[in-house]
């Protein structure tokens, strides 16, 4: 293999220097056959324990062909890395034949200033022949990376992908290469074969940010994929008669089980929504492996396994609403959480599919099956607003944009009694709402949860020093109303309720926090936008009753921010008559926030971190 060791190099700026980095792509005597070779070398300097092994994860369709590694000590011994030093994890996921392979390898008795070396080789067999490479690191300095793609001129046929008047049996797309160097590659062509190569030198490690959005927006990445796929009508041409066609139309065992289900059901909705029930209530169970990464189940399949993925679980409820003549088709997407969707290049970038159903009255619905407790007016908030592949059949498809919830969709809810005794005992009486997607969260989470699990939860929602108090008398809405907030109500006892400072006693109240952690407003400045997820209104009310024989000396001020991006307030109301009233209120009106607006939103914070640290205040 290997480098060519002299001498340790000394660079202590970061944990790792990757001294250099070489990875080829190759298609040579197959389309749909990707050989991938990868060659490393890297100093370390510290935190040893997260750089002793390096992981290498391998789906059905992959196979590691060879790997070699071995440990250059900073005196210079070498240690040859052997099978005993390779461990093999293999998960067999539920109710599938398919493995994963985690490959492990592990580096013994790394030190300081160690050079660790290693070369692999992989190829990968697939439809669509999708691959990326990322280009820089979160730990290492990188002093030098290559990659590059080679494909045989045999394979090109009648396609080819054309750069700078070279033929390719590969396509590619590249983001954000310029912060690292040139995206443009060097270009060489001879009678056999195509090479395109990207050289990158002194990258930095990337530097990631607290609430930003999934950080492959902003990493350079080279994608690869098929010469085949020149449309996105291609793909999904092909991916429709490939897996969708044979198995989407309603047989006589789901048109049977369809019109059972429905029989009671006046309107088109209704079906719609007793059909959609039904699929929810299939267990979840994901199933990327292998061509299951791509392949939906057989519909009858999927209702005799009771269970599939989100794949089976659509194709299922597109087979059952054609069997009752409603229009629905499988919606191919990349989840918000999942981060950056290549809509541009042509090329299989998604890990989800929800079903599209147009009704009589020509309105469009969004159903995500794998939601157990989901109305079929929402969708979770890593759905929405997305670019979705539609295919209605293998000649039409077309992209659409998913529903998106408002601010006013997502309102949430605490109301708070508290009765303090004489003995300065407080008990408690709390009520949750939720509502949108909060709602939809908590309504799947705790639902499953037996009751320690339950308890626990909702302690989890507590300030710290109102934790170590138990909770009692719990009810929860039933789940499956999903046409109305889910409600959870509870008690519990605080004892210490006052907090004595000199002539004057400070009432500890409010266990709940609503604007969340402040944690990520401490730097001076911003270099990526802030990541909500989703706008939302949160509102928080407390009923205060104490004892005759306490006199109320001072109640805060009230507080009303309203700025472009975020809303808060917060008053105070005493009634005179042992009775002290306080309602809060917090939203974020946009989900993204900019970079620029960074300053503006660190004042906000600051602004009401000063003036929720103001007390209820009684005198001794």
């Amino acid at each position: 293999m290997l480098f060519d060791f002299e001498k340790p190099l000394n660079f202590t700026s970061t944990a790792l220097v990757g001294i250099t980095a070489e990875t080829k792509y190759k298609r040579i005597k197959s389309l749909f056959k990707t050989y991938r070779t990868h060659y490393s070398v890297k100093k370390v300097f510290r935190d040893m324990e997260s750089h002793s092994s390096l992981s290498i994860l391998l789906g059905e369709d992959d196979k590691l062909l060879y790997i070699k590694a071995r440990v250059i000590s900073s005196e210079g011994v070498i240690k040859e890395l052997t099978d005993d030093d390779l461990m093999l994890m293999s998960i067999k996921n539920k109710g599938t034949d398919a493995e994963l392979n985690n490959m492990a390898l592990i580096f013994p008795n790394l030190k300081e200033n160690s050079i660790i070396e290693y070369t692999y080789k992989i190829v990968t067999e697939g439809f669509v022949g999708k691959n990326h490479w990322y280009l820089q690191e979160y730990d290492a300095y990188i002093l030098r990376s290559e990659i590059s793609v080679i494909g045989s001129k045999n394979l090109i046929y009648n396609k080819a992908f054309v750069y700078d008047n070279v033929n390719f049996c590969f396509r590619w797309d590249t983001r954000n290469l310029e912060r690292i160097g040139s995206k443009y590659p060097i270009v060489d062509g001879t009678k056999y074969k195509s090479i395109a190569k990207w050289v990158f030198k002194d990258v930095p490690p990337f530097k990631s940010e607290s609430m930003m959005p999934p950080h492959n927006y902003f990493l350079p990445r080279i994608d690869f994929s098929t010469v085949l796929i020149e449309s996105w009508k291609d793909l999904a041409s092909f991916y429709y008669i490939t897996y969708i066609k044979r198995i989407i139309k309603p047989n006589n065992t789901i048109k049977d089980i369809a019109s059972k289900l429905v029989e009671e059901c006046k309107t088109e909705l209704d079906t719609l929504e007793k059909l959609t029930k039904y699929v929810q209530n299939i267990r979840y169970e994901s199933i990327p492996l292998g061509d299951r990464n791509i392949r939906p189940e057989k519909p009858e399949k999927v209702i005799e396994n009771s269970y599939g993925d989100c794949k089976d679980k659509s194709i299922l409820l597109i087979s059952l609403l054609n069997a009752v003549r409603i229009e629905a088709y499988p919606a191919l997407l990349k989840t918000a959480n999942a981060g950056y969707f290549p809509k541009d290049f042509p090329s299989w970038d998604f890990n989800h599919m929800i079903v599209y159903s147009r009704l009589s009255d020509s309105s469009d619905i969004w159903i995500d099956p794998t939601v157990r407790y989901c109305s079929i007016a929402e969708l979770p908030w890593q759905d929405e607003n997305l670019p979705a592949l539609v295919i209605e059949d293998e000649n039409l498809s077309y992209f659409a944009t998913t529903s998106a919830s408002k601010i006013s969709d997502n309102q949430s809810s605490i109301d708070i009694l508290v009765n303090i005794n004489d003995s300065l005992i407080a008990d408690y009486y709390v009520k949750f709402s939720f509502e949108g997607e909060y709602g939809l969260e908590m309504r799947n989470l705790i639902s499953d949860l037996d009751e320690d699990k339950i308890n626990k939860a909702l302690r989890g929602l507590m300030k710290s020093e109102f934790v170590s108090d138990g909770i009692t008398d719990i009810i929860l809405s039933k789940p499956s109303d999903t046409d109305n907030p889910f409600n959870v109500s509870f008690k519990f006892r605080k004892n210490n309720i006052i907090t004595q400072q000199g002539n004057i006693n400070i009432l500890n109240i409010d266990p709940y926090d609503i604007i969340g952690d402040l944690f990520w407003i401490t730097e001076k400045e911003r270099k990526y936008p802030i990541d909500f997820e989703y706008p939302y209104l949160l509102k928080k009310s407390i009923e205060i009753n104490y004892p005759k024989n306490m006199i109320l000396k001072e109640i805060p001020n009230n507080i009303v921010l309203n700025i472009d991006d975020l809303a808060y307030n917060k008053n105070y109301l005493s009634d005179g008559q042992n009775k002290i009233f306080c309602n809060e209120s917090f939203g974020v009106l946009k989900s993204k926030i900019f970079e620029g607006r960074y300053n503006a939103i660190k004042e906000f914070y600051t602004t009401i971190q000063n003036k929720i640290n103001e007390k209820i205040i009684f005198e001794n």
